[in-house]
């Protein structure tokens, strides 16, 4: 079988990138560009690893969550940092 992984990392950016604007428009946070752009590029480059039989999908996982736990913060009404993926 024969990997793609510029393939997967193209198609990780759209579909990512995508993902990224709807869950952020939604929950109405506000983020740098800067950030955004990271969170999209490493998450496409996690889905790109992803493919090479040698690296632990689980380890890419959780890297892609912890990206993800970083990105989708805001605060509540009493100013608390929340995180919205795990909703503390």
């Amino acid at each position: 079988m024969t990997v793609y992984p510029d393939l997967a990392f193209c198609l990780g950016l759209t579909v990512h990138g995508a993902v990224t604007f709807i869950s952020l428009t939604l929950l109405d946070l506000r983020r740098p560009w800067w950030q955004i752009l990271t969170h999209i590029f490493g998450s496409a480059l996690l889905s790109a690893l992803t493919l090479f039989p040698r690296i632990h999908t689980l380890i890419l996982l959780l890297g892609g969550l912890l990206l993800s736990a970083f990105l989708y913060r805001g605060k509540n009404f009493k100013g608390k940092v929340l995180n919205f993926l795990t909703g503390i």
